[in-house]
Formats: structure tokens, sequence, C-alpha cells
């Protein structure tokens, strides 16, 4: 048996755009941090810090993109991931603090 808890969440009886990455999505129930009694202590710590360095890097680079058509994007070699091999992005260009663009 082989439990992939990276599908949790992922119904599509539960939401219509289950297969899809909606990073405005307000339902927060899942499973990332354990649940109740066995939730991460450092859950708070961990999603500030996400929080934080996306914030950074959406403020210092406003238009990445993928490198590569999704297409051509190569999956882990994993029964476990779902995820890209490699995820090659062109961060477009950075404006330095106090300079004109």
């Amino acid at each position: 048996m082989l439990v992939s808890y990276g599908t949790s969440g992922r119904h599509v009886d539960a939401r219509k755009d289950a297969d899809q990455f909606v990073v405005t999505r307000p339902d927060k129930a899942h499973l990332a941090f354990g649940h109740a009694v066995h939730l991460c202590i450092g859950a708070p710590l961990a999603r500030a810090e996400a929080t934080i360095a996306l914030q950074q890097l959406f403020t210092r680079f406003p238009d990445p993109a993928l490198a590569i058509p999704d297409a051509q994007l190569k999956p882990q070699e994993s029964i476990i991931s779902n995820s890209p091999a490699a995820l090659p992005v062109h961060l477009g260009r950075h404006v330095l603090a106090g300079t004109s663009s």
C-alpha cells in the first residue's frame, strides 16, 4: 500500500479546480503540517517564512515566466511526487531599489 499525501485535498467532487494550483484559494483544509494535536509546532514559522520569501521574490522579479513551454517539462522519476524534475524560469529584469528602469 502506498499513501500519497500529495493527493490530499485534490478530489474533484470537493472542488472543480482540484487539479490546479490556486495560490489564492482560501481553503486551508490540507495536511501539509499535520492536524489537531499532531499539528507541526513550526507551522506558523514556516508559513511566515514562505509569505515573506514569496513577497520578496515577486517584488524583486514581478514578471517570472517559464523558460520553456510547459509541455517540455519532464516529471520527476517518482511514484510519490507529482512535480517536474526541474522548473526553468526567466525571472525578468530586476530593478534595484533607488534606480530608474
